[in-house]
């Protein structure tokens, strides 16, 4: 299981909890209008109860070993959110990361997925670790090419699943453990 917090530099990562409750509804609300080309769960109404019903899921899913999400903080403020999860390929855990714009252009994406990285080689079984974004988010496509994760591929999901600035395809990275460990 991945460590419940870790940090390089100014950054950290450490699992959701309730008392991130009330700063989590503070950034994503200040930040909806940032958020909702690029994610379908910032599309509507962020309502006052979404943090607690969030942090209740991190906890089951992270129970479960089915997600493992962290909120990513910056020189000790609350800056965004980042998971590691499974994708249905029994070998693979994927990577998901997004900040507040008040935190981009600090390498706090890339630290949060490299640290996701090394957390990914702590459980059993997975030979690789994948980033996936849609081809129309640019900015998310730096932070696997700064991590040495090489191109495999493309995947075209389901309009319903589509944010509003997004095409629909995902370009898919890939890191396997050989390139993790040496």
């Amino acid at each position: 299981m991945p460590a419940l917090s870790v940090a390089r530099g100014p950054v950290s990562l450490r699992r959701w909890s309730t008392s991130d409750e009330d700063d989590l509804y503070r950034l994503v609300t200040s930040a909806q209008e940032w958020l909702r080309p690029w994610a379908t769960w910032a599309a509507g109404p962020y309502e006052r109860t979404r943090p607690a019903e969030f942090v209740v899921e991190c906890l089951e899913k992270w129970a479960s070993g089915a997600v493992y999400r962290y909120a990513i903080t910056g020189a000790g403020a609350l800056a965004g959110g980042c998971s590691l999860g499974r994708n249905g390929v029994p070998d693979v855990l994927e990577i998901g990361y997004w900040l507040h714009p008040g935190h981009t252009g600090r390498g706090y994406a890339t630290t949060a997925a490299g640290l996701l990285v090394e957390q990914a080689l702590t459980v059993p079984g997975v030979t690789r670790v994948q980033i996936r974004h849609d081809v129309a988010n640019t900015a998310s496509e730096g932070v696997p090419r700064r991590l040495g994760f090489t191109d495999v591929g493309r995947h075209a999901r389901p309009r319903e699943e589509w944010a509003a600035a997004e095409r629909g395809v995902d370009i898919i990275w890939e890191l396997t453990r050989p390139s993790l460990t040496g």
